[in-house]
Formats: C-alpha cells, structure tokens, sequence
C-alpha cells in the first residue's frame, strides 16, 4: 500500500504540475487572445479611418477631374471666342479698307470738280477784264456826253456840229446795243449751258441779270429812237439831253447803292476767308494727330504681332497641360485600382501582422502619391489660372486700342466732312464774286473797284487752294488710319 501510495502521490504531482502548467499556458494564451483582440480593434479601427480616407482621397480626386474638366471647357470656350474675335476683327478691317476706297473716290471727284471750276472762274475773269475795257469806254463817252452838253448850254449856235456829233453818238450807241446783244446772248448761252446744269441757284442769279441787262436795252433803245426822232429840233435835243442827264444822275445814284452793296459782300467774304484760315489750322493740326495715331497704329499692329506669337506659346502650353492632364487621370485610375485591391483585402478579413505592416506601408504610399497628385493638380490650376488671366488682359487691352482706332478713324472723317463742306462754302463765295463782278461790270463800276475785286478774288482762290490742299492731305492720312 505504501508503494501504491506513494505511486498515486507522484501521479498526482505530476498531473497538478500537468495542471499548473496548463493554467499557466491557458492564461498566457488568454492574454494572447486579449492582445489580439485589441490589436485586431486597433486594425479595424485604423482600416476604417483608412477607408474613411481613401473615400476623402477619392472625393478630393474627382472633384480635382470635375474641375479640370470645367477648365478644359473655359479653355475651348477661350479659344472659340478668340477665333470669333479674330473674324470680327478681320471683317471690321475690310470695312474700313471700302470706307477709305469710297473716301479716295470722293476725293478724286472733288478734285476734278474743282479743277473744272477753277477753269470756269478763268474764263469768267478774262470776261471781266474785256468788261472792264469796255466800262472805260463807256466812262469816255460819258464824259464826252457831258462836255456835250456843257458846248451845248454855252453856245445854241453849234446846233448843226452838235447835230453831225449826236449821229456819231447814235452810230456808236447802235454799235454799243448791238455788242449788249451780243452780251446778252452769251450770257444765255452760258447760264443755259454748264451752269444751269451744276448751280441751279446760280443760274437763277444770272437769269435776273439778264432781264435786267434786257430791261436797260430797251431802255437804250428807247434812247436811240427818241434821239433819232429829235434828231432836227435842237431845243428838243437839249431837253432830252437834260432828262438824260437827269437819269444818268439816277443811274449813278443807283450805281453807288450798288457798289455799297458790293462793298459789304466783299466785307463778308474776307470774314469767310478769316474763318477759313481758322479752319486751316484746325485741319493742320489734325493732319498732326492723324500722323501720330497712324505712329500708334503702326505700334497696335507689332503689338497683335507679338499677342499672335503669345497666344502661338499658349496653345503649346495647352497642349502640355492636356498632357499632363492625361497623366494625371491614368494615375488617379491607378489609385483607384489600389484602393479598390485594399478595400477587398479589408473584406476578406483581419490580416497577419506581415500583412498588417505591408498595408500600412502602401497606405503611406498611396498617401504620398495622392499628396504628389493633389500638388500636380494645384500646380496646373494655377498654370491654366495665370493664362487665362494673361490672355484676357491682352484681349481686353486688344479690344480697347482696336475700339480706340475705330473712334479716332470716326473722327477724322467727321473732321474730313466738315472740311469738305468749308470748301463748298468757299466755292460758292468764289462764285458769288464772281457774279458780282459780272454784275458790276454790267451797272458800270469803275476800273479801279473791278481792280480791288479782282484782287480780293485772287486772294480768296489761293486761301481756297490751300484749304483744299489740306483737306486732301488730312483724307489720305485718314484713309491710312
């Protein structure tokens, strides 16, 4: 029994020790266990914030290909607008191309028109210089008329050489009605002829003339048959000479209120042709202004040159930048996949410790590349933000000079028009003294206010001539622009 005994007590030592032992391993496995269970909660709290993560990281990379596609779209937009803008500018170009053919064409006819008139104004002053010989000789004969009738008051005696003096006088005024004729009719022909068919206003004027230099040669031939019918009765001569003199008196009276009229015309041509210089000058210095604006638009089109050439390099840079763009998208699908690979490592369940640190070490990766491809993105909003800004503001700088052009070509054209008509005014002055000269030469001014006229009118030519000059430097200048 002893033996047996002491045979039970070692097995049952050995079993307690059996015992103990296996509580021992039994309690470090249940602290294993606990550590597991912790550092799998640890996992799965870490694989969550992962998740939560990569959902953020994904957010943040379709939002960054919405809005590159956004810019993309601006980006065409930009171009369509520049192409819109280019055709609206190359049309606006042609326009005023016609608008200077047009203004040129206008020019020319001017010209010529003014060449022909000018030659008209020639004629019209060699016929006042024959006018004005004629008027002389008339003065003579009035004078002669006078001393007539002085010898005829002083001695009656001297009936018969008076008599034998009047038929010379009779002749000579029969000659004088048939040169009035004469006159007569060519100022029909002339006011019926390229006048009447140009200066319709002026052709009236010269038709009232007319009825008036018919109205005096009746009057005259009133005069010649009353001298022819007196011709015998020397008390009848003398009394008609009287009543001639009498309305020659009237004649001169009439003659003088006319030359006073004459008088003030002239007055107001000069204050045209004051008026005129002014408006030199004005045009002087516009033709000044025309050749600096024609300067700046010599700097406007190197400027488009040197904008053509910019916006040559911002296509290039486009054409990176959607390069990249493409790049960047393959990675954001590379991301994408290794996103997708861990989530389902995450759904086949808690990974080793190995696996643990594998995933943990591509997350830090995947962070970093995610970090390099939001830096790409910032850097090529940026990039795209700068040319777009760049290029509106040469757009907009393009438009204001181009608008600016377009204003300063509007005003020289105004300025050409106003020029055009100061012209006409000065022409039809031209005109007017012309006619006046015509007139007086026709009532029987003397020389020496025909001389005056004349050079008043020579005067008033050359300041027309200078305008016109002007004006025709100032278009072509215009045109330019």
């Amino acid at each position: 029994h002893e033996n047996d005994r002491a045979r039970l007590m070692g097995k049952i030592d050995a079993l307690t020790q059996e015992l103990n032992n296996t509580r021992s391993e039994l309690m470090d496995l249940s602290l294993q266990g606990e550590d597991r269970a912790t550092e799998v909660a640890r996992t799965k709290v870490a694989m969550k914030a992962r998740e939560d993560e990569v959902k953020r990281l994904r957010d943040q990379l379709d939002e960054s290909a919405e809005q590159l596609e956004l810019m993309q779209g601006q980006h065409d937009n930009f171009k369509n607008n520049m192409e819109k803008f280019r055709i609206d500018a190359k049309n606006q170009l042609a326009k005023i191309m016609r608008q200077k053919t047009d203004t040129d064409d206008q020019l020319e006819e001017t010209q010529n028109e003014l060449n022909r008139r000018n030659k008209e104004n020639a004629d019209l002053q060699l016929k006042a210089h024959r006018q004005e010989r004629e008027l002389a000789s008339k003065m003579r004969e009035l004078e002669e008329f006078r001393e007539l009738m002085g010898q005829r008051n002083e001695a009656k005696g001297m009936a018969e050489a008076d008599a034998a003096r009047l038929k010379e006088l009779v002749a000579h005024k029969n000659s004088e009605i048939n040169e009035l004729h004469h006159q007569v009719e060519m100022a029909k022909v002339a006011s019926e002829g390229e006048l009447a068919a140009k200066f319709t206003s002026d052709r009236r004027a010269i038709m009232a003339e007319n009825a008036k230099l018919a109205i005096r040669l009746q009057e005259m031939e009133q005069e010649r048959d009353e001298l022819q019918d007196r011709l015998g009765e020397s008390e009848g001569e003398l009394t008609d000479l009287q009543r001639a003199k009498i309305k020659g008196q009237s004649q001169l009276s009439m003659l003088q209120g006319e030359l006073k009229q004459s008088n003030l015309t002239v007055e107001e041509l000069r204050k045209e042709i004051d008026a005129t210089k002014m408006r030199s000058d004005r045009l002087l210095a516009i033709q000044k202004q025309a050749q600096e604006k024609l300067a700046d638009q010599e700097s406007l089109s190197s400027e488009l040159h040197l904008l053509q050439i910019d916006r040559d390099e911002y296509q290039s840079q486009v054409e990176k930048l959607k390069r990249q763009l493409t790049t960047v998208r393959e990675q954001k699908v590379t991301a994408e996949a290794q996103v997708r690979e861990l989530q389902s490592e995450i759904e086949l369940g808690v990974p080793s410790t190995g696996e643990l640190v594998k995933i943990q070490e591509q997350y830090r990766d995947q962070l970093r590349q995610n970090v390099h491809l939001h830096d790409q993105v910032r850097s090529l909003e940026q990039q795209l933000q700068e040319i777009r800004e760049k290029s509106s503001s040469e757009m907009r700088s393009m438009r204001q000079e181009v608008l600016s052009s377009e204003c300063n070509v509007s005003d020289l054209k105004s300025k050409l028009e106003l020029s055009e008509q100061t012209v006409e005014d000065l022409r039809r002055g031209l005109l007017r003294t012309k006619q006046e000269e015509i007139k007086l030469s026709f009532s029987g001014v003397d020389s020496s206010t025909l001389h005056r006229l004349e050079e008043e009118n020579r005067s008033l030519r050359l300041r027309l001539a200078d305008s016109t000059r002007v004006t025709t430097t100032t278009s072509s200048v215009g045109s330019s622009d």
